[in-house]
């Protein structure tokens, strides 16, 4: 079982970590994404880029370490966090500036198992049950679908029972694949990451703490090389933002802001 589960671990991470050296299309804007985006963004980058007859290069990846590397290299013209936490560091690093960052959608956690698993939870304290051994999520230490899994566990009182059984993992779809290769294993992810994993099973959601209501925000950024962002970038970023944007967001479970 060990064997098992290092493998599968490694697997996840060589599938869903983010590139330090992602591929650079000259004159491309430069989009980077929490991973838990990537199908409406790729989305709504397809449809910006025929309108639009340009070119947009996408990066996904845990928020925490694309904001990281925005902060240093400083050659991106967008960015989508899923939480306000990392926007807002990236505002601080003059990176982005608070009067172009927009809350664009909102999610919920849920705790996801195998169909064929041998529980069935019901709350989040039968989670401490010896039939589970794992309980997998982002990084609580800055992964953000790992920052709300905790909020929910504490808001719960549940946390200091449940945290020597929880696998942290470098973003939500690693987790996600993580509980896909174990029946013994539960995940805590976005409901709408779910969709994309059709041998897990929704057991029942997390009522989060609404002081940590789970929100996606987006903002266009300033290079190395400029004081502004590009009118490009403004109008991907606008395009995002329109009832397009929040049409295609919708059809792919996100709620709105």
């Amino acid at each position: 079982m060990k064997r098992h589960w290092f493998l599968a671990l490694l697997a996840a991470s060589a599938c869903s970590n983010p590139s330090a050296s992602p591929e650079v299309t000259p004159g491309a804007l430069q989009v980077f994404a929490a991973m838990s985006l990537k199908e409406p963004v790729e989305q709504l980058a397809l449809e910006f880029e025929n309108q639009r007859r340009s070119r947009v290069d996408l990066q996904f990846g845990g928020s925490n370490l694309l904001a990281q590397q925005i902060d240093t290299s400083r050659t991106q013209d967008a960015y989508f966090s899923a939480d306000e936490h990392w926007m807002q560091y990236l505002v601080q690093r003059g990176v982005a500036s608070a009067r172009d960052v927009a809350r664009i959608a909102s999610n919920s956690l849920v705790v996801v198992a195998r169909r064929d698993a041998p529980f069935q939870p019901v709350s989040l304290a039968q989670l401490g049950s010896s039939e589970i051994e794992h309980i997998v999520t982002g990084d609580p230490r800055g992964v953000p679908v790992g920052r709300y899994a905790k909020a929910g566990l504490e808001h719960a009182g549940v946390w200091n029972a449940l945290e020597s059984k929880i696998m942290p993992t470098s973003n939500v779809r690693a987790a996600l694949a993580l509980a896909a290769s174990d029946p013994r294993t539960v995940g805590i992810v976005y409901r709408t990451d779910v969709a994309i994993e059709p041998d897990l099973q929704v057991l029942f959601e997390i009522a989060t703490d609404p002081r940590a209501a789970i929100g996606y925000y987006a903002s266009s950024l300033s290079r190395a090389t400029t004081s502004e962002p590009t009118r490009e970038a403004k109008a991907f970023i606008d395009f995002c933002l329109s009832a397009r944007g929040h049409d295609v967001l919708r059809r792919h479970g996100f709620a709105a802001p």
